[in-house]
């Protein structure tokens, strides 16, 4: 994190002429080494994790960020999507409408609100009744940010979709939303 120049790297890269390259480091690394791939002439694919796209990435690595696709497990923008309009009242700065973490939060925010009222409905606002409402199975809506979630007593993976987005003349741009199967030996421990 935090690297200013990656030249040496991404130049011993370019010597092993990779067909892609994953990023999995934060949005100030991923402009350096997608900058310094530029000035060297690697030419390949770059993916990147949930992490490496900030709203401030394509400010950062200019236009050599173009292509680069990133998986996210909500949406980079809460504009069109049936959440925006809640997020409009309560945000200070109209940003937040695109500001990825923040939206993570308000979906995390929104699951632990439906076990909240879960719990509560059932006499039990206490952890363990928050607990047992989150892993009811039951799916819990949140607004478009991502597929509804829905958790269970061994399973807590919060959803099995993710969206691939590519940068494109230096703008997020949605591929489309991937689904998984929800395998049983893909649960990780």
């Amino acid at each position: 994190p935090g690297a200013l120049d990656a030249v040496a790297v991404v130049a011993r890269l370019k010597d092993l002429q990779p067909d892609y390259v994953w990023l999995q480091q934060i949005a100030p690394t991923v402009a350096v080494i997608v900058r310094d791939a530029k000035k060297v002439g690697l030419d390949t694919a770059f993916y990147g994790a949930v992490w490496t796209y900030d709203p401030k990435l394509v400010e950062l690595a200019g236009p050599a960020i173009n292509g680069l696709i990133s998986v996210q497990i909500t949406a980079l923008s809460a504009r069109g999507l049936p959440i925006e309009g809640a997020v409009k009242a309560v945000a200070d700065d109209p940003a937040y409408l695109d500001d990825h973490n923040f939206l993570r939060g308000w979906a995390s925010m929104m699951a632990l609100a439906q076990g909240m009222k879960a719990a509560s409905a059932a006499g039990n606002l206490t952890g363990e009744g928050i607990k047992a409402a989150l892993d009811s199975g039951t799916p819990i809506e949140v607004g478009g940010l991502m597929s509804p979630l829905a958790y269970t007593t061994t399973d807590h993976r919060s959803s099995d979709s993710t969206f691939l987005y590519r940068i494109e003349n230096q703008k997020p741009v949605l591929l489309g939303e991937v689904k998984l199967e929800r395998r049983p030996d893909w649960l990780g421990h």
